[in-house]
Order: structure tokens, then sequence, then C-alpha cells
């Protein structure tokens, strides 16, 4: 089961780092890997996303629900899918005027074994190239 964290001190406010993350609809337009995402139920506290991804010539598509609680928290928990869970979290913690901490925690576990493995060879790759990702849109939108 691969897990990551990380933390990163971006010269952003905190409400526009957690709009950016809140902002799922967005994600195929900048995450590699999200090649589609289609939000199925919304709410004010949170959403409902059913998402295709890929990696190579893997892809597949899963359900998601997303919760926040603005602007400090959001929490993405698997519903169904190709995996056997997904749990992410990212927190947002003020920093005065020199900006946002942003946390990020990812784990996750495939059903199939062969997909497992596989994506324990790229994992920790893989999530820094999502990071990166997150890093780029916010210089793009902010800066």
């Amino acid at each position: 089961m691969p897990q990551y964290q990380d933390k990163k001190r971006f010269p952003y406010s905190c409400e526009h780092m957690f709009q950016l993350v809140q902002d799922v609809r967005s994600y195929p337009l900048f995450l590699p890997g999200c090649q589609s995402l289609t939000v199925t139920k919304d709410s004010d506290d949170g959403l409902t996303a059913e998402v295709t991804a890929g990696l190579g010539p893997f892809q597949d598509t899963f359900i998601s629900d997303v919760r926040w609680t603005a602007p400090s928290e959001i929490l993405i928990d698997y519903d169904r899918g190709p995996l056997r869970h997904l749990k992410s979290r990212w927190r947002f913690h003020a920093c005065g005027d020199k900006g946002c901490d942003v946390e990020f925690e990812i784990d996750f576990e495939f059903k199939n074994s062969f997909f497992q493995k596989t994506m324990n060879l790229v994992f920790y790759d893989y999530v820094k190239k999502y990071m990166s990702a997150f890093e780029d849109r916010a210089k793009v939108l902010y800066s």
C-alpha cells in the first residue's frame, strides 16, 4: 500500500490554495493522469465525482466523495471502482504574511495485484508530478 505525505509552503493565501484544490472540475486541465471528471452530486460542504484516470496504457474509472471544511481541510474518500481503498487529505495552515503551508497525504491500494505492483514502481515519482501540477497551477492562477 503506497502512502505519501508532503508539506510545502506556498506564497499564496490559504483561501487561494483551498480554492485550487477544491475546484475538482478543473483537474483534467492540469493533473497528470486525470483524463475526465464528472461531478455527480454537489452540496455546500462537498461533492461526489466520477473520475477516469490513467497511467500509460492503463485507465479506469472510480467514484470519490470529496468533503471540505473551508478553508482548512479537504478530505477525499474512495467510494467504488478498481481500488480497495483511497484516502487523501489536504490541510491548509496560514503562515502570516508568508503565505500558506499545504499538507498532503494519500494512501491507496488497488484490488488488482498487477496494477498495485506496477503502481508501486512509479508511485513516488507520480505523486511528485501530481504535487508539481498543483504548484504550477497556483502560479498560473495567482502570480
